[in-house]
Order: C-alpha cells, then sequence, then structure tokens
C-alpha cells in the first residue's frame, strides 16, 4: 500500500486589501511567501503597520502564481483549494483526492477498482493530513468487508428511489487461475428476493419480475407478462411452471422462464432424482447401471452389444428408454449401450451415439 498526504496550512486575513469602492487605502511595503501563503507588510494611513495574507502560492516560492481566494488548483492526486472561511482565516488545502480513473473522492469517501481487488481511499490520516491510500486485497472488496472466493453479498444502493424494488446489487467474489480475486454482479435484490441476471420471479399480485444488467454493473428489475416466459418444445408452446413426463427421454421436464429444464428421470414408472444410480437387472452378472444426469442420461454395461455401428453425430446422446423396454432390478438390457467411460461421457459435450445395426431408433 502506498499513500500521498499534505498538511494543512492556514493564517489570518485580517482586512480586505482594496475598499468597497476600488481605492487602495493602503500603502505596500513588502511582500513574501511563507508555507504556501503570500504576505503583504502595509501601512494603515493612521500609520498603523500591518501583515496581511494576499493569496496562496502552490510552489511555496517567492516567483510562484499567486492563486486568489476561492481559486482551485489540481494534480495528478489532489484538489486543493485557496480557502477563506468565515473568521477570515486563509487555508491553502487539499479538498479531495483523485482516483487512478480521474473521479474525485471526496475526503473520507473510497473507490473499488479492477473488478473489486483494489480500493483507493481519500481520508485524513494520524498526523492530521490528507492522505490518498491504494490498497490490494487478499479478496473482494465490499462496500464494508472484504469477501473471499465463493463469498457473495448484497451490495446497497446508495439514492435509491423511494418506489424502486430494487434495494441492492447481488455480488460474487471469483478467484480465476490467474490467482486475482474479482468481483462480479450476478443479481438483483429486493427486501424478499435475490434473482440471479438473466432469470424471472414471481411477486405478489401474479406479476413477474426479471433481473436485467442493463450496463457493466447495473441492473435493474423489469416487469415481464408470464406469456413472455413460456416455451417452446417439439412444435408446442407451454407455459411457465409447467411439467410433464416425457417417457420416450425418461425424464420429467419442467418450463421455466422460456427454458425447458430436465428436473428429475422416470424410468420404468419409477422417479428418480437427479444424480441418482440405479440397477438395471439382466441376470448377474451382466446388470447396467442406469445414472439420471440432469443433461443426457447414462446406460453404463459390463459388456458390449454385438452388432453394432458408430454413428458420428454432434449432438448428445438422446435419452430413450421406454417402460417397455427395461425395468428397474427385473427385465431385459436397454436396446443401446456404449463403452465410453462414465467419467469421460459426462465430461463430454459432443461424443458418439452407438446403435444397433438393426435399429436406428431406441
Amino acid at each position: 500500500m502506498f499513500s500521498v498526504a499534505l498538511l494543512f496550512v492556514s493564517v489570518t486575513f485580517a482586512e480586505p486589501i482594496f475598499s468597497v469602492s476600488g481605492v487602495k487605502p493602503y500603502e505596500v511595503k513588502e511582500t513574501w511567501v511563507q508555507n504556501f501563503i503570500k504576505f503583504q507588510k502595509i501601512t494603515e494611513k493612521s500609520g498603523k503597520k500591518k501583515i496581511i495574507p494576499i493569496g496562496c502560492v502552490p510552489t511555496n516560492s517567492e516567483t510562484g502564481t499567486v492563486l486568489a481566494i476561492n481559486e482551485t488548483l489540481q494534480n495528478t492526486d489532489f484538489l486543493y483549494l485557496c480557502k477563506q472561511d468565515e473568521d477570515g482565516v486563509v487555508n491553502w488545502e487539499a479538498m479531495g483526492c483523485f482516483s487512478r480513473d480521474g473521479r474525485l473522492l471526496k475526503i473520507g469517501q473510497a473507490r473499488v477498482l479492477d473488478n473489486g481487488t483494489t480500493i483507493e481511499k481519500c481520508d485524513i490520516g494520524s498526523s492530521g493530513a490528507v492522505a490518498k491510500s491504494v490498497e490490494t486485497a487478499a479478496g473482494c472488496f465490499g462496500k464494508s468487508a472484504v469477501y473471499f472466493d465463493g463469498a457473495d453479498w448484497i451490495q446497497e444502493i446508495e439514492n435509491r428511489k423511494k418506489d424502486d424494488m430494487l434495494e441492492g446489487v447481488w455480488m460474487k467474489c471469483f478467484r480465476p487461475h490467474n490467482g486475482y480475486y474479482e468481483s462480479h454482479v450476478i443479481g438483483c435484490a429486493s427486501d424478499t428476493l435475490l434473482v440471479a441476471t438473466g432469470d424471472t420471479a414471481e411477486i405478489s399480485g401474479g406479476r413477474f419480475v426479471r433481473c436485467v444488467e442493463r450496463s457493466k454493473d447495473v441492473v435493474e428489475f423489469v416487469t415481464v407478462d408470464k406469456s413472455e416466459l413460456s416455451c417452446q418444445h417439439e412444435n408446442a408452446t407451454i407455459e411457465h411452471g409447467s411439467s410433464w413426463n416425457d417417457t420416450s427421454r425418461a425424464a420429467i421436464l419442467l418450463c421455466q422462464n422460456t427454458q425447458v429444464i430436465k428436473t428429475a428421470c422416470l424410468l420404468n414408472g419409477e422417479v428418480l432424482d437427479l444424480g441418482q444410480e440405479v440397477t438395471i437387472t439382466l441376470g448377474e452378472p451382466d446388470n447396467c447401471v442406469f445414472l439420471c444426469h440432469e443433461q443426457s442420461n447414462a446406460y453404463v454395461c459390463p459388456k458390449k452389444i454385438a452388432e453394432y455401428k458408430i454413428v458420428e453425430d454432434t449432438e448428445e446422446l438422446a435419452t430413450t428408454l421406454s417402460p417397455t423396454q427395461s425395468t428397474i432390478d427385473r427385465a431385459r438390457p436397454p436396446k443401446a449401450t456404449t463403452q465410453i467411460p462414465l467419467s469421460r461421457l459426462l465430461s463430454l459435450r459432443k461424443y458418439k451415439k452407438i446403435v444397433k445395426k438393426e435399429k436406428k431408433n431406441f
């Protein structure tokens, strides 16, 4: 972490140099610069001598440019102001810090950069000086805490509109392979809902809202009609929330937010959870294992099927076991098997379909 600091300098401004009428009532005798303030020694008409400040000199040199009262100056790190307060005190001070991206941070403010891995702060240090600091965290910076890989949190929205349903942004901390932590927006939050970006939720009155990312790190809830959430499946329109059995795929399907998703398997009238394995009986020791998978089910048998051919296909292996073809623990083998190891099978997106020669559909 590094920091840059600036001390406050202040002096008292006794009286204005010029009268309201613009007539100069003093005889200027001498000027000099001290602690960034330019002074004048004057003699009043009464003969009384006085020293007054006339402005600020950023270079703190006799030949430096003089900034008038209320004039500002900025450099890479700070915004400065030559300021006179109500008591006539002239201050040459830093009013804020500039973030790396050029934004002004007022004293006490902080800004998170680099996907939540770097934070720049503008504050008053222990010495009383304004300081800008840059910190890199072993985690993701939230508003009031540091989060680690896999953690999620709600970032509250400042200056939220009173009637706005969105109360916060759903964030999550990731640590990619390069080792740096990154915070990403993953959804919208209200007082009762957490909705992932692109997903839809039902609210009171049978209404639906969707979490939409309008721009980088900016999300909002938008109202959608239920008809917009229906699914197109095998030339049919299916209402959002509807569930049905697809016996040709040994699956229970659900229409959710325009997507058809698999919720379970249906094998010979038995409901199997995703990830569940059961034995399909062929007669010991030739039993096969049926794995209910969220995409394509897997049939794993110890022996190969005779008279098969390999058909090149870029689609995933279809699941088409019907209740009449096999039963759990008591029936004939399925019409197709695969010689691909199970661990390999589940990791592939493209692989080969293995079918019997005498039947292309099974």
